[in-house]
């Protein structure tokens, strides 16, 4: 995790180098007589910006190595001893909630980018496993069903519509070998079991759509609100 604190550091650097110190360091540069100093201005913010990009591609990419690790527990080799979601699931919310909470105190405004990027990983890797499960078994199809519906409710705020779409048409392949009774049961232990981080999930997404609606908070690595030396 020291890596991953370093990676915030150097992005939240950036962020404060970018809205608080360039452009007064360009104008004072002006003002003693530097000419182009506007040129200078847009040319290391524009460098700050792409190596900004570089660090937080980078800082995902290690999130994703432990989303990929999750993953490889979804086997359904052995299923929840009790009507509940698959532990994977329960593992893949606690990790996004740590990424939520390790990104709120250094760079706030990506959170919602990186979570999202986080969520794709995991559908596509989750994918990749279901390729390999026998869903002859009316207990693995109805355990997929409750893991890919568990899985949508909590990263609501994070799954696009083609996510969806792909979600939905797996469950409509195995509606017919679905037990209702597992399934209903399973939702409502999981639904009470991971209130909180179910909660922190929604309130997370509901925090950025907010900062979103005032303006503030964007979600482009490459954009930036500091635009000019005025």
């Amino acid at each position: 995790e020291q890596l991953s604190r370093r990676f915030l550091t150097v992005i939240a650097n950036i962020e404060f180098f970018l809205n608080h110190s360039l452009s007064s360091i360009c104008r004072r540069l002006g003002d003693n007589g530097l000419k182009f100093s506007e040129q200078v201005f847009k040319h290391t913010k524009d460098k700050l910006v792409i190596y900004r990009s570089s660090i937080l591609t980078h800082y995902i990419k290690n999130k994703s190595t432990q989303i990929h690790s999750i993953i490889e527990y979804a086997n359904y080799q052995h299923l929840p001893d009790d009507d509940d979601v698959s532990e994977f699931v329960k593992e893949l919310m606690l990790c996004t909630v740590f990424v939520q909470s390790e990104m709120a105190s250094f760079c706030s405004k990506f959170i919602q980018q990186v979570l999202g990027d986080l969520v794709k990983v995991a559908l596509e890797h989750l994918f990749n496993v279901l390729a390999r499960v026998d869903f002859s078994s009316s207990n693995h199809s109805t355990q997929v069903i409750v893991d890919l519906t568990a899985f949508e409710e909590a990263f609501q705020g994070f799954v696009t519509t083609d996510m969806s779409n792909a979600l939905k048409s797996i469950r409509a392949r195995l509606m017919n070998r679905l037990d209702n009774g597992i399934f209903k049961n399973a939702l409502l232990n999981f639904r009470s079991r991971m209130a909180l981080t179910l909660d922190s999930l929604h309130q997370c997404q509901t925090n950025l759509n907010d900062n979103n609606e005032d303006g503030g908070g964007g979600t482009s690595v490459g954009g930036d609100n500091n635009n000019n030396l005025t």
